[in-house]
């Protein structure tokens, strides 16, 4: 019997969507309060900057670079299961 390599590709993936979103709904929540007038003087200044930085970087991160890599992730399914599928019809 093949091993369905896309079944548990797209249960991983849709597991992935769902953190991403929650991650980038938190990562933008985080970069709002970031911008607040309150974080004044030369640490908030630092860390406001800072975490721009890392924030803007870590939420590019949750677009299409991750958008290519499930695309990958889906095509290396279908071939493993296309070559599972092959082996278990007998092939070789």
């Amino acid at each position: 019997m093949p091993i369905p390599y896309e079944q548990e590709c797209q249960a991983d993936m849709q597991g992935v969507y769902s953190a991403r979103d929650d991650l980038r709904a938190a990562l933008k929540k985080v970069q709002g309060l970031a911008n607040a007038d309150t974080w004044s003087g030369k640490p908030g200044d630092q860390w406001m900057a800072d975490a721009h930085q890392v924030l803007t970087a870590a939420i590019n991160a949750l677009g299409q670079p991750l958008d290519d890599a499930i695309q990958e992730c889906y095509a290396t399914a279908r071939k493993l299961q296309a070559q599972s599928a092959h082996a278990a019809a007998g092939g070789h």
